[in-house]
Protein backbone atom coordinates (compact mmCIF):
# COMPACT_ATOMS: atom_id res chain seq x y z
CA UNK A 1 0.00 0.00 0.00
CA UNK A 2 1.28 3.56 -0.49
CA UNK A 3 1.38 5.98 2.47
CA UNK A 4 -0.94 8.06 1.08
CA UNK A 5 -3.83 6.03 0.69
CA UNK A 6 -3.36 4.22 4.45
CA UNK A 7 -3.06 7.93 5.49
CA UNK A 8 -6.27 8.42 3.89
CA UNK A 9 -7.69 5.54 5.56
CA UNK A 10 -7.02 6.54 8.91
CA UNK A 11 -8.63 9.87 8.78
CA UNK A 12 -11.90 8.17 7.65
CA UNK A 13 -11.57 5.95 10.34
CA UNK A 14 -10.23 8.85 12.86
CA UNK A 15 -13.39 10.73 11.56
CA UNK A 16 -15.93 8.06 12.35
CA UNK A 17 -13.97 7.33 15.83
CA UNK A 18 -14.69 11.00 16.55
CA UNK A 19 -18.06 10.84 15.75
CA UNK A 20 -19.01 7.79 17.97
CA UNK A 21 -17.03 9.62 20.68
CA UNK A 22 -19.08 12.77 20.43
CA UNK A 23 -22.64 10.82 20.19
CA UNK A 24 -21.50 9.06 23.07
CA UNK A 25 -21.08 11.97 24.85
CA UNK A 26 -24.41 14.03 24.22
CA UNK A 27 -25.99 10.45 24.71
CA UNK A 28 -24.34 10.79 28.14
CA UNK A 29 -25.63 14.28 28.57
CA UNK A 30 -28.29 14.98 31.03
Amino acid sequence: QSLPELQRVLEIEWDNIIQIEIQTVIRSMP
